[in-house]
């Protein structure tokens, strides 16, 4: 039941709370645990083209580094350890606070959930602001310099309504990478399927749908609680959320 008490509009927390917190620790123990299953382990950022190293199958397992980063700040004793690792390894405090805890995870070999940091088989990141693919080459090299990675530059320029159009040379300089990446996954790995494009496009067409049903109910939901659960993928989980 909406609680209006105190508030100006009517709010209603998040029904789907409880079921949220499991998919989110089950996506991190899934990363965690991937080998176990089978699978590879992925790291890179939460904003990517999933559709890619989804090619390689339903047993891919990615952790997204800013959600992860923001998981260990929550947990402050271990952030400071974290941060204080990064700085004692020479790195600057102004740089970003996400991936300092992430790098300081690694320094420590220590797993927000448990055990200690588990080392990627692959990293594959999009360059969306001046750190991203500065983040996991730096993360490869404390990792040991053994962990494949690509990075993908999307600095193409302003989009509709911000530009007169969308410009094609513009769209061709991301999709050229693209593809080129998706050969350089081959040269490591078996990509088994093209079936993740339609599935990406699914998830993305129920995100927005999702958005406007939701547009007229006001929730009581923190922005730190919406980031808890929204930047995270994992095959079929993402739907259920």
């Amino acid at each position: 039941m909406a609680d209006t008490t105190g508030h100006l509009y009517p709010t209603e927390p998040l029904k789907c709370w409880g079921e949220a917190k499991q998919i989110r620790e089950d996506y991190y123990n899934n990363f965690k645990n991937a080998h176990e299953k089978g699978g590879l382990r992925w790291a890179g950022g939460a904003w990517s083209f999933d559709a890619v190293p989804y090619g390689l199958g339903d047993d891919i397992y990615p952790l997204t580094g800013e959600p992860y980063g923001a998981s260990i700040a929550f947990k402050k004793d271990f952030s400071v350890r974290c941060q204080e690792a990064a700085e004692k390894a020479g790195y600057a405090r102004d740089l970003c606070s996400y991936m300092r805890n992430y790098w300081g995870s690694i320094l420590l070999d220590e797993y927000a959930f448990g055990g200690p940091f588990p080392k990627p088989d692959f990293m594959w990141q999009d360059h969306i602001c001046c750190s991203h693919a500065k983040w996991y080459q730096n993360a490869c090299e404390l990792e040991g310099g053994d962990v494949p990675l690509y990075g993908i530059d999307v600095g193409a320029g302003p989009c509709p309504p911000f530009a007169p159009k969308m410009y094609e040379h513009r769209v061709r300089y991301v999709a050229d990478q693209l593809l080129d990446s998706i050969e350089w996954m081959e040269s490591y790995f078996a990509v088994s399927k093209i079936g993740a494009v339609p599935v990406e496009k699914g998830m993305r067409q129920l995100f927005f749908m999702l958005t406007f049903v939701s547009i007229g109910i006001i929730t009581d939901c923190a922005a730190t609680s919406a980031f808890s659960v929204s930047m995270f993928r994992d095959g079929g989980q993402s739907i259920r959320m």
